[in-house]
């Protein structure tokens, strides 16, 4: 369990007790990208069965991901069948890019030093959008024509899917 550093602690909790309930996930791992990094980090990704990608500022995330490597433990993460989950940041972040981000204005990209915005593309060349209802809709239309890839948008109640089964949004 990878948490960003937020103030949502009793989440995390309540998050970790959902899946060792429900889903019968056993090791979890909580790790502060900001305070963790290298051999720590690595052994904790190794070690758990699905890692939580924690809501928050989304440059910060996204900057203590690419800063600790993250994004190569993930790859073996998934390789091994780990289960990605992302909550808003963690979200943006498993997309092509972290530049979604910028389009609402709701982050602050000045709270860590400018890195690109090059993320984890944990599923095959696309990036998120979070938050979605149609009061973003024109805004999407209109941002997304400077990217290569496709956007996927998601409301609250949706999430997007993938396994050995296939991709799919759900809700």
């Amino acid at each position: 369990l990878v948490a960003e550093g937020s103030p949502l602690a009793d989440a995390v909790t309540d998050f970790e007790l959902h899946l060792r309930r429900d889903f019968n996930i056993s090791r979890v791992e909580a790790a502060e990208l900001a305070s963790v990094g290298g051999d720590e980090l690595r052994s904790k990704v190794e070690r758990a069965d699905c890692v939580y990608v924690e809501c928050g500022n989304t440059f910060f995330l996204h900057y203590y991901l690419v800063q600790t490597g993250m994004k190569a433990h993930l790859q073996a993460f998934l390789d091994r069948g780990g289960l990605y989950v992302g909550s808003s940041a963690g979200t943006i972040c498993a997309g092509k890019t972290a530049a979604i981000a910028l389009w609402k204005g709701w982050d602050n990209p000045s709270v860590v030093p400018k890195i690109a915005y090059d993320s984890l593309d944990l599923l095959g060349g696309r990036s998120f959008f979070p938050h979605y209802s149609s009061q973003w809709k024109s805004l999407v239309d209109s941002e997304s024509t400077s990217l290569d890839h496709e956007v996927v948008t998601l409301t609250d109640s949706q999430c997007f899917s993938a396994d050995e089964s296939g991709e799919r949004l759900l809700g």
